[in-house]
C-alpha cells in the first residue's frame, strides 16, 4: 500500500505486472478504469520512468464504463492521480495487458491505484479517502447533530437549525495547544440584530453521551431555531464574523477547523433535508468542487458536475447554489434554460420564503446579469443582511460599482466590503466592535426599500430589482459625499496622505493610487475602476478628503 509522505502529494511505490521470464518486447496496452465516483473529478496522467507525458489513445465516458486507455513499449511507468490539487503517483513495471482502478469498479483489476487523501473540516467517508475524518470525530458530529445543546422556542418547534461543528485537525494537535479548550470561550453566536445570543462555551457540548473517552478537541452547537440571519463571531486571535443564514424547512450544518486561530479556509457548510448529519452524503464532495472551481476562476461543467448539480440542487441546495453561482459567473449559454430553472427553483420551491436571503437576492442579481432578468421578476431592490457565500458578496460589491443604490453609504454592506478577508470561499470580514456592528445590522434591517424611499435618493422610480437595473440613470446618481476637491487641492495632498498608509487603509490607498494616476477622475469613475461600490469609494474621499 502506497504510504502519504505529505498532505500535497504521496509517494510513490513500485508495481511490478510481469509474466517471470516474459522478454521485455513489443507493445503494451494500459487501461485505467474509474468509479463513477473518481471519473468526472479525478486527472489521469501517464508519464513514462523519465518523467514523459504520453498521450491518451482512447478514453471512454459511458453509463457503466469509464475508463482511459494508454499504448506504449513494456516498461517502467508512473501513473499520476489529481484530485482537488492532491496528488499521488504510482511506479508501474509492466510487461504486458494492465488494468488499473481508481475507487471500485465491477472489473477484476490487475492494480487498486491509490487515490489522494483530501482533507475538509467537514466529517466526510465514502469513496474518497478524506485523512481529516477520525472516527473520534465523525462520532460526535453526527449524534451531536440531532441533539440539543440549546432551546429558545416556543409551541411549534421550529421547522429548522443550526449545527455548529469547531475541531482541531487531530487530537495530537489538540494535545499540544497550551490551554487549546480557551479558543472555544471566543466565539459567539450573534442574531440578525448583531445581539449576542450565545456565548460559547455557554449551550454547546464537548462531550457525545456515547462513551467515557475524554475529549479530544471539538466543539458542538446544536439547535432548533427561526429561520433568518445570524453570524459566528470569533474574537480571540484574527478575529472574524461569518455570516449563517438558515431556511425554512432546511438546517444549516456548519463546519471549521481550529488550530490556535480558526482557520477560517476550512469553513464548510450545508444544507440538510434531514437534521442529522449524514457524512456519507455523496453530494457534499461536489460542492467543494464548486468551490475550487470558482476560487480558481474555472466555470466549466463537464456533464457529470451538471447532472450533480441538476439533481442534487433538491437534496443539497448549498450545491444548487454554488452550481448557479458557478455556471453564471461564465460566459456559457447553452444551458440557460437549465440554469433559469435552477435559479427559479432553489427560491420558489426549494428554498421557499426565501426572499430575505442575501444568496438568493445576490445569485438574482447575477442572473440579471446574465439573463437580462431576475428569477421572479418581483425581486426587492434591495436585501438586508449579508450572504454566506463570498461569491455572493462580491457579486453584489461590484455591481454597486455601477448601481449605487445597492449598497448605501453608512450601511452594513458598505462597511463590509472595507473588511472583507479573502482567505475563505465563505463571507468572513474582520469584527466591528459589538455595539457598532448592532448599530449597522439595525441600520439595515430596518431600510425601507419602498417606492418612497427610492425616490428620496434620486433614483428611477421602481418597487423591484429588474426595473431598478433596467432604468439605471447615471445623471440622476445622487451620491451621499459631498463634493470632491478641485484638482489642484487634490494634488497637494495625495503624496502626503501616501507618506502616511497606516491610516488611510486599504481602499484609501487604492482610491489615491487611482487619483495620482489621473486626477480628473470621478467617484464613479474611480469606484468602476476599482470595482468598489461607488458610496463607499464616495465615503472613503470623504474621510481623507479627497
Amino acid at each position: 500500500m502506497l504510504q502519504p509522505t505529505s498532505p500535497l502529494r504521496q509517494s510513490n511505490q513500485s508495481t511490478c505486472i510481469s509474466s517471470e521470464n516474459k522478454e521485455l518486447t513489443g507493445e503494451v496496452n494500459i487501461r485505467i478504469y474509474l468509479s463513477e465516483t473518481f471519473a468526472y473529478v479525478t486527472q489521469v496522467t501517464l508519464f513514462t520512468a523519465g518523467l514523459k507525458k504520453i498521450d491518451e489513445r482512447n478514453n471512454h465516458y459511458g453509463f457503466d464504463d469509464i475508463f482511459v486507455d494508454y499504448r506504449g513499449k513494456p516498461g517502467h511507468y508512473v501513473i499520476r492521480l489529481q484530485v482537488n490539487g492532491r496528488i499521488t503517483d504510482t511506479d508501474l513495471l509492466v510487461d504486458g495487458d494492465t488494468i488499473c482502478a481508481v475507487g471500485t469498479i465491477r472489473y477484476k483489476a490487475d492494480v487498486i491505484l491509490r487515490t489522494p487523501e483530501l482533507y475538509s473540516a467537514a466529517l466526510l467517508n465514502g469513496e474518497m479517502s478524506y485523512a481529516s475524518s477520525h472516527e473520534y470525530f465523525m462520532q460526535p458530529a453526527v449524534s451531536m447533530s440531532d441533539s440539543d445543546t440549546f432551546t429558545n422556542f416556543d409551541d411549534p418547534k421550529p421547522n429548522c437549525g443550526l449545527f455548529i461543528f469547531l475541531r482541531y485537525p487531530n487530537s495530537e494537535r489538540y494535545s499540544q495547544v497550551p490551554l487549546a479548550d480557551e479558543i472555544w470561550s471566543k466565539f459567539e453566536l450573534l442574531d440578525y440584530r448583531g445581539l449576542p445570543l450565545i456565548r460559547f462555551p455557554n449551550h454547546t457540548t464537548q462531550h457525545d453521551g456515547l462513551g467515557d473517552s475524554p475529549n479530544q478537541g471539538w466543539l458542538a452547537f446544536s439547535a432548533l431555531l427561526r429561520p433568518g440571519m445570524y453570524f459566528l463571531k470569533y474574537s480571540g486571535s484574527d478575529p472574524r464574523t461569518v455570516p449563517i443564514y438558515i431556511y425554512e424547512n432546511w438546517y444549516t450544518q456548519f463546519f471549521m477547523t481550529v488550530n490556535e486561530a480558526p482557520l477560517y479556509g476550512s469553513i464548510r457548510i450545508f444544507l440538510a433535508k434531514k437534521r442529522k448529519f449524514n457524512p456519507n452524503d455523496k453530494l457534499h464532495f461536489y460542492i467543494d468542487v464548486c468551490l475550487d472551481k470558482i476560487s480558481n476562476g474555472d466555470f466549466s461543467l463537464n456533464p457529470h458536475l451538471l447532472d450533480k448539480i441538476a439533481y442534487g440542487k433538491w437534496e443539497s441546495p448549498m450545491l444548487g447554489m454554488l452550481g448557479a453561482y458557478l455556471y453564471l459567473s461564465g460566459n456559457e449559454t447553452k444551458n440557460d434554460n437549465l440554469f433559469q430553472k435552477i435559479v427559479y427553483n432553489l427560491e420558489n420551491a426549494i428554498l421557499k420564503n426565501s426572499s430575505n436571503s442575501p444568496d438568493i437576492w445576490a445569485l438574482n442579481l447575477l442572473s440579471y446579469q446574465h439573463f437580462n432578468k431576475t428569477l421572479p421578476g418581483d425581486q426587492p431592490v434591495a436585501c438586508p443582511g449579508l450572504p454566506m457565500l463570498r461569491v455572493a458578496f462580491d457579486t453584489t460589491r461590484r455591481a454597486a460599482a455601477i448601481y449605487p443604490s445597492l449598497i448605501k453609504q453608512g450601511d452594513v454592506k458598505d462597511f463590509v466590503t472595507e473588511n472583507q478577508v479573502f482567505d475563505s470561499p465563505y463571507n468572513t470580514f474582520t469584527s466591528l466592535p459589538q455595539q457598532q456592528f448592532s448599530t449597522l445590522l439595525a441600520d439595515e434591517n430596518s431600510l425601507d426599500i419602498s417606492f418612497e424611499n427610492l425616490k428620496l435618493n434620486a433614483f428611477p422610480v421602481v418597487n423591484n430589482l429588474k426595473d431598478y437595473l433596467d432604468q439605471r440613470n447615471d445623471s440622476v446618481i445622487t451620491l451621499e459625499s459631498i463634493s470632491p476637491p478641485s484638482n489642484s487641492d487634490i494634488n497637494e495632498k495625495l503624496p502626503q496622505l501616501l507618506k502616511n498608509r497606516s491610516k488611510i487603509g486599504r481602499f484609501g490607498g487604492a482610491v489615491i493610487n487611482a487619483l495620482v494616476k489621473d486626477p480628473s477622475l470621478s467617484t464613479e469613475q474611480i469606484a468602476e475602476q476599482l470595482m468598489l461600490p461607488v458610496n463607499t469609494v464616495a465615503r472613503v474621499r470623504e474621510k481623507l478628503g479627497i
